[in-house]
């Protein structure tokens, strides 16, 4: 299954500054999914080039983690996922603390992963490909 695990570009506070905070929840995420057999990318789109950023239908599931300020970008970012055919799945600090939130957005989301979520996001993919 290749998965692709994204990081929503900053546009608050740490981009004026030109904070870029590297997305190690998604690295531990990508290393639990290689440790089972999984194909995996972690595009940054927050250090990304137009160029660098894969198109969505090249994956089975597309995972994206997010903040609450982030959250808006995310669901932009899943709403184009969706649109490529891919399963979306949602985690991180919004998701855990408001797990409604991304199915009320209007976007379809297909599952929501709360705190940590390195066997979880395993045991979905695996139920997923079953």
């Amino acid at each position: 299954m290749k998965v692709l695990l994204v990081n929503p570009p900053y546009h608050g506070w740490f981009s004026l500054f030109g904070v870029k905070i590297p997305p190690l929840g998604l690295g531990y995420l990508a290393s639990s999914l290689r440790e089972r057999g999984g194909e995996v990318s972690i595009p940054d789109l927050g250090v990304a080039r137009p160029g660098e950023i894969p198109h969505f239908g090249d994956f089975d599931v597309v995972g994206i983690g997010t903040d609450t300020t982030r959250f808006k970008t995310a669901m932009e970012i899943a709403a184009r996922a969706k649109a490529s055919g891919a399963r979306v799945v949602m985690g991180g600090p919004h998701p855990t603390v408001v797990d409604g939130a991304p199915f009320e957005a209007g976007v379809d989301v297909d599952f929501v992963v709360r705190g940590e979520g390195e066997e979880t996001l395993v045991e979905l993919l695996e139920a997923l490909d079953a």
